[in-house]
């Protein structure tokens, strides 16, 4: 049967070769190219071999973050201690405050009382029949400290820009709108600050031929209550302590470490403030480190394991001839439970309620201990973790970077492949020629053998006639 050559591409076709010959040209290619096909095996060996090293360095790479976070020398440190701010006892449907707090607030419980909120002052002209017709107004006007010129032409809403747009001292900013076809300025602080009151004067201003902001004798708010429109500090009780200030949001010199933001609904209402230590970051941080840990020493049991099978085969893991990883494996349980010398009272990471689960992996197993722990003794957890983790993160590390022993086999492994297939390229090359050269023998053989066969044919028929 007619072939092609099966190593490479072809230049010359076995089809028109008989069967017999096409067989012992497989036969004789089949033999010279076992080295090629050993090459192939060990490529494919140490394909799947780099590829366990890649998935080795993730799983390094993740661990030891995890590691470093329970560090305190290292940037990623997630252990520190931290508060929570919690709000409770509102009366229903109102919030009165929020809070937060940082790790230097002091844990305790306050009293919220509040008076009254912190408000912008707040004045409004006479409503106007239109916003956007010209007013018919001219003349000059003070707000704030900053002239204003009006001209007849001029709208309610081209005030309001021209308001806007002003340039006034710090502190004596203002804010114009338009309500109702009403001119409403309001100051741009609150409180008792510099600017909280709004200053004005001049004839168009006024009730007769003006807007109507101010009454005819040019210096008393016309349309003002100063029960709802005058500007108000916020004032309020905590723990009996009276405070005032100038805003009711971001209030960071009240409590020491805690921020307070009065909700809008929160006059003439109380509320209870705790502050208390939060371990959910560190519980967090410990948590992580446990699961990175038992994913990595998995990953390694998993890739370095020799496996019996029942016909008395082995199965061996792509990384079973790197014993590396096994010692590495028993340096990070066999150190798991040992006493760490350190400068605080805690010694062994049992004391803090870490051990094994029934399935032999690392866990909290008494949540309590560890609660415990970093509610009342965070400075020697920091020292315990600081002693365990400074020892895995100098194990981890001979393995972990460029210069570490995965990233190293890696390399060695690319350069292994990088020679295989120039050996493999070679020798492939070779074998086409090799091939090329057998078809042309053969079919020669055939051509002459051909050749002989007519010839007796001719031979024959010739003789038999003669006869």
């Amino acid at each position: 049967m007619a072939t092609t050559g099966s190593i490479g591409s072809q230049s010359t076709s076995t089809a028109n070769l008989d069967s017999i010959y096409v067989t012992q040209i497989n036969s004789i290619m089949t033999s010279e190219k076992r080295p090629v096909d050993r090459l192939t095996k060990q490529k494919d060996s140490l394909t799947v071999q780099k590829s366990a090293y890649t998935d080795m360095k993730a799983k390094l790479d993740a661990f030891q973050a995890k590691v470093r976070a329970l560090l305190s020398t290292d940037s990623s440190y997630a252990l520190s201690t931290t508060r929570s701010a919690t709000v409770s006892g509102a009366p229903t449907g109102s919030s009165v405050l929020t809070a937060s707090a940082s790790s230097s607030a002091l844990a305790a419980t306050y009293t919220v009382q509040v008076t009254q909120l912190a408000r912008q002052m707040t004045t409004r002209s006479d409503k106007q029949p239109s916003s956007t017709d010209a007013l018919n107004y001219s003349g000059a006007f003070t707000l704030n400290g900053q002239n204003f010129t009006v001209s007849t032409g001029q709208s309610l809403n081209d005030i309001v820009t021209m308001i806007n747009g002003g340039t006034y001292t710090v502190g004596q900013e203002v804010l114009a709108s338009v309500v109702d076809n009403r001119l409403v300025v309001q100051s741009k602080n609150s409180g008792g600050t510099p600017g909280a009151a709004i200053t004005a004067s001049g004839d168009v201003l006024k009730h007769t031929g003006g807007l109507g902001m101010l009454e005819d004798d040019g210096t008393t708010w016309r349309n003002y209550s100063a029960a709802e429109d005058e500007n108000r500090t916020a004032q309020f009780k905590i723990n009996g302590t009276s405070v005032e200030r100038n805003s009711n949001t971001n209030l960071t010199d009240v409590l020491s470490g805690v921020t307070l933001n009065l909700a809008a609904d929160a006059a003439g209402k109380s509320t209870i403030l705790t502050v208390a230590n939060d371990t959910s970051t560190a519980k967090n941080a410990i948590n992580s480190f446990i699961s990175e840990y038992n994913t990595l020493l998995t990953y390694i049991k998993d890739r370095t394991a020799v496996v019996k099978n029942d016909d008395g085969t082995f199965t061996r893991g792509s990384l079973s001839g790197d014993s590396i990883f096994r010692g590495l494996r028993l340096d990070l349980a066999g150190g798991l439970f040992t006493d760490i010398t350190n400068s605080g009272s805690l010694l062994n990471l049992s004391q803090i309620g870490l051990g094994t689960d029934s399935s032999g992996n690392l866990a909290v197993t008494d949540a309590t201990k560890l609660d415990s722990a970093l509610t009342s003794n965070s400075s020697d957890v920091k020292n315990l973790l600081d002693g365990a983790m400074l020892k895995y993160d100098n194990k981890v590390a001979m393995f972990t970077g460029d210069t570490g022993y995965v990233k190293q086999s890696m390399n060695t492994a690319d350069t292994q492949l990088s020679t295989i297939k120039l050996r493999s390229d070679s020798m492939t090359t070779r074998l086409n020629k090799r091939r090329s050269q057998l078809i042309d023998q053969y079919t020669q053989y055939q051509t002459l053998l051909n050749n002989m066969v007519n010839q007796q044919s001719y031979l024959k028929a010739l003789f038999s006639g003669q006869a």
